[in-house]
């Protein structure tokens, strides 16, 4: 399985920010809709877009802006769960998929405003990133990786997609892609699909 084209998620695959957008929308929920949520109920909604997350704890959609700036605001600012790091092992696998004349991309449910905040400093090894603002329709519909696909001119044979969520999953394989499964950071193992599992970042090198 030899591909050309790697497409990453960054939450939960890239940078380890599960714990802290949990943490982030815990609290604003308890405090905006007093409602009790835990960590794992939370961790399982994570592969989608903030507003449709929020929309499946029923939170009225006029509040809907309201509540992703405060979630936003907790999420990067609270000093007690704002910090993320890269997975081990993340830059030296980025590095040297580049210096193979990989094509790196990212597929991923993250605004380009949030993705400013996070400071992302590998941006410059992904030649395509297709991000919330650059389709209508988000995982896990096939849509961003169809776009991927379009900006690339490149076939869906040739690529897979790397992600830690059934919704990353869901979007794969709507798109006929392989997928490849982040176990470093998938909170559910998916073990009952049948797909490429990831033990550790490195363990990519092996399909280039």
């Amino acid at each position: 399985m030899l591909k050309k084209h790697i497409i990453f998620d960054i939450d939960g695959t890239l940078i380890d920010t599960e714990k802290r957008n949990s943490l982030g929308l815990q609290k604003v929920l308890k405090e905006n809709a007093n409602l009790d949520i835990t960590l794992e109920t939370l961790y399982s909604k994570m592969g989608g877009t903030g507003r449709n997350i929020l929309r499946s704890f029923d939170i009225d959609e006029e509040l809907i802006d309201g509540y992703l700036e405060k979630w936003i605001t907790i999420a990067y600012n609270d000093e007690e769960i704002s910090q993320v790091d890269f997975f081990e092992g993340i830059e030296d696998t980025v590095k040297t998929l580049h210096k193979k004349g990989i094509s790196l991309g990212i597929v991923t449910s993250k605004t380009r405003e949030l993705l400013a905040l996070e400071h992302f400093p590998l941006e410059e090894y992904f030649g395509c990133m297709v991000l919330a603002d650059d389709t209508s329709r988000h995982k896990p519909n096939p849509d961003p990786l169809l776009h991927y696909l379009t900006l690339t001119d490149s076939k869906a044979e040739d690529c897979i997609y790397i992600g830690d969520t059934y919704s990353d999953f869901l979007c794969a394989t709507e798109s006929n892609m392989d997928f490849g499964l982040a176990l470093w950071g998938a909170i559910n193992p998916l073990e009952d699909e049948k797909l490429t599992r990831f033990l550790s970042p490195l363990d990519i090198l092996n399909i280039v």
